[in-house]
């Protein structure tokens, strides 16, 4: 996912996690992209070695499910779409952070 953004009532629990632990989380394979960016999803794809497809989704968690989200740590100008070189020119800069998001209840 590429935001925290909660859209359901429920109990939730969310940690930050290394960029090594959310590589070896892409590379297992088991995961349903809601990635909604080209730009993320391909700069993903590019570091993990698994395809992560772009895909606008809407995404309601139920109760265990887990989201591994990756946020970017900065606010940008209004309607800015980032490319896939300007991702990862964030990404080197420390400004993309990974999470997992837990519905827990």
């Amino acid at each position: 996912m590429n935001s925290t953004a909660i859209v359901r009532q429920g109990l939730y629990s969310y940690k930050h996690i290394s960029p090594e632990t959310a590589r070896r989380l892409i590379r297992s394979g088991r995961f349903i992209s809601a990635i909604g960016h080209s730009g993320t999803a391909e700069m993903l794809s590019e570091w993990s070695g698994i395809h992560v497809p772009a895909n606008r989704i809407n995404v309601t968690l139920e109760r265990g499910d887990i989201a591994l989200v990756v946020k970017i740590e900065t606010r940008l100008p209004e309607g800015k779409v980032l490319d896939k070189n300007e991702i990862e020119a964030l990404f080197k800069e420390g400004k993309i952070t990974f999470g997992l998001l837990t519905r827990v209840k």
